[in-house]
């Protein structure tokens, strides 16, 4: 499994209440249609929305390929996205 994060760029505004759990909800919808995606993990701060993807993809060009369509899809245009290692489970 790996992690990435996207965060994108809000704008400096804050995203409250009601927008905010519609915001949550676009976002997690709008991951739950791709198949390499597990779980989707969204945090809203005062201008920053940060994204936490864990992916099931051992490609990470297409795992980012696939996080920067979901993105601009929703019209989302300034974000980064950043890839975290994770450590291998050995059960």
């Amino acid at each position: 499994m790996r992690l990435t994060l996207a965060t994108i760029d809000a704008a400096g505004e804050a995203i409250t209440g009601n927008d905010a759990e519609e915001l949550i909800f676009s976002i997690r919808a709008a991951f739950a249609g791709e198949p390499e995606i597990e779980h989707v993990s969204v945090r809203i701060r005062t201008g920053v929305i940060a994204v936490g993807i864990f992916t099931v993809a051992a490609e990470t060009a297409r795992t980012n390929t696939c996080i920067r369509g979901v993105l601009g899809r929703l019209g989302f245009a300034h974000f980064s996205i950043r890839n975290v290692p994770l450590p291998e489970v050995v059960l």
